[in-house]
């Protein structure tokens, strides 16, 4: 490992590095579940004519076991929850088990109804899992894919994507 560390850049983070090296996996024990954060927005701009969107995808990498959804929540920059599964249903769309090697994604379009204005964003998504029996090493994996849309013809006008956070796990 030491080898491996002298070739790499300065600016890498020991975050980084476990991601890149597929050993994020809660200091290497088993989890029976936890909690991901992911940023976002939503929002329209230059008179409506850009729409801007978030969409989350969660994948599980896991070989036999099953990841059960089992809360999503969106905040506001005030922390002011604007979207609460299981209170409110998530899109039909969304799959909130996750069987081995399978994927799902969710829309900040398809849960929020309306536009934020620049005091409530960015957002932040809070998605708690566990998994449907024993423990694993593999987390429940998200990222967060950022587009900017025309309104008028739907052409995508730049896209950004990033890593969802593991901030709690359940041994």
């Amino acid at each position: 490992m030491n080898a491996l560390l002298a070739v790499l850049p300065r600016g890498v983070t020991l975050s980084a590095l476990l991601l890149l090296s597929g050993l994020a996996q809660a200091d290497g024990n088993e989890v029976r579940g936890g909690t991901l954060v992911c940023g976002g927005n939503h929002f329209s701009r230059l008179a409506g004519s850009e729409l801007h969107r978030t969409s989350y995808i969660f994948r599980n990498y896991n070989a036999y076991a099953t990841v059960k959804i089992e809360s999503v929540r969106v905040f506001d920059a005030n922390g002011n929850v604007l979207f609460d599964f299981p209170s409110v249903e998530l899109p039909a769309s969304v799959k909130i088990e996750l069987g081995p090697y399978e994927t799902t994604q969710i829309n900040t379009a398809d849960l929020l109804v309306e536009e934020l204005d620049s005091a409530a964003r960015p957002i932040q998504n809070h998605v708690e899992w566990s998994y449907d029996r024993g423990r694993n090493r593999i987390p429940l994996n998200g990222s967060t894919v950022r587009t900017v849309r025309s309104a008028d013809t739907g052409a995508e006008l730049s896209r950004a994507s990033s890593e969802c956070k593991l901030i709690d796990y359940r041994r």
